[in-house]
């Protein structure tokens, strides 16, 4: 009996978790990576005048490690700023 569980719970929960992984990756890829990015660039670009970052809009993945997670934080940051700012005013 212990078997037969084992042999159809195990298939499901393989199932499952792969769906899992593919939403944490989609959540990822949209919320950080292209909306963090869109967001921090433009910030950035406006804040520095154009003058940083030197990467064009669409080289995302040619940049830096470094200066993209810095990019995305900022975009992230300004995002839940302008949310909180928004939620004290209603």
């Amino acid at each position: 009996m212990v078997e037969l569980a084992e042999t159809f719970v195990r298939p499901v929960l393989g199932v499952v978790l792969a769906i899992l992984r593919g939403l944490l990756w989609l959540g990822w890829e949209v919320g950080f990576h292209i909306i963090g990015w869109t967001v921090g660039w433009v910030v950035c670009k406006i804040v520095t005048f154009g003058h940083l970052p030197e990467a064009a809009y669409s080289d995302v993945d040619q940049v830096d490690f470094w200066v993209a997670l810095t990019i995305q934080i900022i975009g992230l940051l300004v995002l839940l700023l302008g949310i909180g700012l928004l939620a004290s005013l209603a």
